[in-house]
């Protein structure tokens, strides 16, 4: 054996280890990058959903300000119960408009769906309060 056919031969093996661990690499990097996709278009997803859920409050809201509030507070009739039935009425509608689908996407995001739409309703109030 001469020490051309022996460099050709580790050469050789030295090129097939290379090509193996920059696959390997690639493969790694390749994975990574559709792993980030997935998770960047899951938050995009996220973040649409939250958008309409606070949209679907603030137009809930504006509508029991029209139909219940407006035509009530100042007067005898604004009492607790009639609270009540506002804040049900804004929390229905708002539901309504999120839909069955929009309402679990949401939970993934906020938690409590309950406790979020409080949280926004009485947001919403005070902001249509100062307007």
């Amino acid at each position: 054996m001469d020490w051309n056919t022996i460099l050709s031969s580790v050469l050789e093996g030295v090129l097939s280890l290379m090509t193996l661990a920059v696959g390997i690499g690639l493969t790694s990097w390749l994975e990574a990058k559709k792993q980030k996709a997935q998770t960047d278009k899951k938050s995009a997803e996220l973040a649409s959903v939250l958008g309409k859920a606070e949209d679907a409050v603030n137009t809930a809201v504006g509508a029991v300000n029209q139909t219940i509030v407006s035509g009530t507070k100042g007067t005898d009739d604004w009492t607790g119960e009639k609270k009540a039935e506002a804040y049900e009425t804004a929390a229905k509608t708002a539901m309504d408009i999120i839909g069955e689908s929009g309402a679990a996407a949401l939970e993934q995001v906020v938690g409590s769906l309950e406790t979020w739409l409080k949280a926004k309703i009485e947001a919403a109030v005070g902001s249509a309060k100062k307007t």
